[in-house]
């Protein structure tokens, strides 16, 4: 099950962009491979929710280095999340609100990515859970 794995700090009222930008860096429990996912973003907007998701070209874009799921696409709502193991590859997320989350999927041996918001200094985004989330 994909699950939240980045909350941003609460933004002002307006357009912002975000990009995640998977990493070199994994923590010192990961194990094995090396990836990051990304399912969907949650906007909020006070009082409206809206949900981008991965398919949606026109709010969320992605670099080279981004695969579709395959096999284990039912752990996302849709059926659908993107990963990749690619260092240095992007995905962006245009939204309009005060707020975003990011879902995708904690594992083992995932690594840390860096979301960056506005230009505004990177934060880091560890994919990694002792067990896949599910």
């Amino acid at each position: 099950t994909t699950v939240p794995v980045y909350t941003s700090p609460e933004l002002a009222p307006g357009n912002h962009t975000l990009v995640l930008t998977m990493t070199n860096r994994h923590n010192a429990a990961s194990t094995g491979g090396m990836s990051i996912t990304l399912d969907r973003a949650v906007v909020t907007s006070a009082p409206a929710v809206t949900t981008i998701e991965d398919t949606d070209a026109s709010r969320m874009a992605f670099s080279a280095g981004w695969s579709d799921c395959s096999g284990n696409c039912a752990n996302a709502a849709d059926n659908h999340f993107k990963w990749t193991s690619t260092v240095g590859a992007t995905a962006t997320v245009t939204f309009t609100g005060t707020q975003v989350v990011l879902y995708g999927m904690k594992e083992p041996f995932a690594y840390i990515a860096t979301a960056k918001i506005d230009g505004a200094a990177a934060t880091d985004v560890d994919y990694y859970a002792a067990s896949t989330s599910a």
